[in-house]
Order: structure tokens, then C-alpha cells, then sequence
């Protein structure tokens, strides 16, 4: 067991109308309570879970993280299926217990594996936060680039957000930075959901390539994100995009041999990668 207590003067002013847990890479199997009270349950150890707890949680609130043993779980979640499953992890700890790692999400290493201990550890190996919303945050920002032709790359970007009123009038801006006086644009509204997405459309010529290494530099261009409420800026995120074109090509044998080639061309180059 975790247990930790909110010191926030804040957990219940109306300056911070939504409050939220943000529990990130929690490793095992876990019930969250906040006074007694269940927040969470969490089995997958590569979800990260928000929960509004702004009706519960208070001043000096005690905040506790119960962990179940991982192989209890697991093996009874095991005898309980209808099929029979192969072990996996190490097949056996010293004592002779078997194990069930296809049954939970969590790091697989900690079932040591077909080598080293199997301690099968629980813990936060992420972080679990409580965060005040006075109008809206980022709570996560990613970018993806695309080629959209021989001269022109569209990156799009896609951020979620956790909004306190649904009043709130939200829009989300990028920018991308080419250099100093050079700057692409986009802007676009936030759904009922929390989600924005926009497309930045960049000219080819107007940014260097990314190379593997070995083969050239790995130039990244950095993207300002701003969440607007109106005109005030709320909050704000960075992400880094690099620009290259990859493709996984087949061409034939020589000679007509049976079957057909296979290799990366990245910028137009043949890369030997396995």
C-alpha cells in the first residue's frame, strides 16, 4: 500500500471548478481510494487513466494506492478461462509456483523471463498527480508528419484536453518554427470531448531532411502549441517533428528468381536496417 495526503487549499474553491487524478504507468493491480472512497481500479499498466475526482477529493484529503499480488491475479484469472494457456515468463519461480503473465498488463521483464529473478514487483514507475483545472489544461499533444506530395508535407496535429466548463469557448493554436522570422500556422476549435486536431501544411524546400544516422544530420523542428480560451492562453505544450520520407519496398529478384526483395528507402536512398 501507497498513501500520501492532498495538502491542496484549493480542493474545493470554486477558483478550481474541476479536479482531476492523473495516475501514469501504475505497474500492477491497484485500487485507488481518496477517504475510503474508490476513485479507480486499475489492471494495465500502459493505460494512463484521468479521473475526475473534483466531488471527492477535499483539503487534506488521504489519498491511498492498495496493490493485489500480480500472481494471485493472474493465476486465477488463468483457472478461471475456459482454454488451457502455455506458460509463460520463466515457467517457474524457485519455490516451484507457477505463473500466469499473459493475464495482466505489466511490465513483462518483472516475471524475469526466460532468465534472472522473477520478482513480479508492484509500484507507480510513473507519476499519480492531482491536478487543478481553473478552465482547461493540455493533458496530452502529439504530431504526426505525412507526405501529402512530391513538394509539400502536412503535420497534423492532435492534443486532448480536460476542460472545467463546457461553457468555456476553447480553441487550440500551432505553430511550427522554421527559423526566427519564418513561422506555418493553424488553428482549430476543441470539441465537447476535449479534442482538437489542426494540419499544418509545410513547403518541402523550406525544411532540411532527417537521416538516419550515419547518413546525415537529424534536424527537428519545434511546434508551439497554445490552448485559448478566447484570447488568454491557458495553457501551453512543445512537441519536435522531423521531416523525411520512408519507404518499405519490394522490388524483384535478379534474374527472376522466386520470391521478391525487400529494403528501406529513406530520401530516396537505399538503407540496408534489420
Amino acid at each position: 500500500e501507497i498513501s500520501t495526503t492532498c495538502s491542496s487549499s484549493s480542493a474545493s474553491s470554486s477558483s478550481s471548478p474541476r479536479i482531476f487524478l492523473d495516475a501514469h504507468f501504475v505497474d500492477g493491480i491497484a485500487t485507488f481510494l481518496i477517504d475510503d472512497t474508490v476513485v479507480l481500479k486499475s489492471d494495465n499498466a500502459f493505460l494512463r487513466n484521468y479521473v475526475d475526482i473534483t466531488n471527492v477529493v477535499k483539503p487534506s484529503s488521504k489519498i491511498r494506492i492498495i496493490f493485489e499480488s500480480p500472481v494471485d491475479v493472474s493465476n486465477a484469472r488463468r483457472d478461471a478461462y475456459p482454454f488451457h494457456v502455455t506458460q509463460g515468463g520463466n515457467g517457474f519461480f524457485d519455490n516451484g509456483a507457477s505463473i500466469a503473465p499473459n493475464f495482466i498488463r505489466k511490465d513483462a521483464s518483472s516475471w524475469g523471463w526466460d532468465w534472472g529473478i522473477g520478482l513480479v514487483p508492484s509500484g507507480v514507475w510513473g507519476e499519480v498527480r492531482v491536478v487543478e483545472v481553473p478552465v482547461a489544461r493540455l493533458r496530452q499533444c502529439g504530431a504526426l508528419v505525412y507526405v501529402a506530395s512530391n513538394e509539400q508535407y502536412a503535420v497534423q496535429v492532435t492534443c486532448m484536453a480536460d476542460v472545467a466548463s463546457q461553457t468555456s469557448s476553447l480553441r487550440l493554436e500551432a505553430r511550427l518554427v522554421i527559423s526566427s522570422e519564418q513561422h506555418i500556422a493553424a488553428s482549430s476549435n476543441v470539441d465537447d470531448s476535449g479534442v482538437a486536431q489542426l494540419t499544418l501544411s509545410v513547403p518541402s524546400k523550406q525544411v532540411k531532411l532527417w537521416w538516419p544516422n550515419g547518413l546525415g544530420d537529424q534536424p527537428l523542428y519545434d511546434v508551439h502549441i497554445d490552448l485559448l480560451d478566447q484570447s488568454d492562453a491557458v495553457d501551453q505544450s512543445q512537441v519536435s517533428v522531423g521531416f523525411r520520407n520512408v519507404q518499405l519496398v519490394e522490388p524483384a529478384t535478379p534474374n527472376d528468381e522466386p520470391g521478391r526483395l525487400m529494403q528501406f528507402v529513406v530520401n530516396g536512398v537505399d538503407v540496408f536496417a534489420k
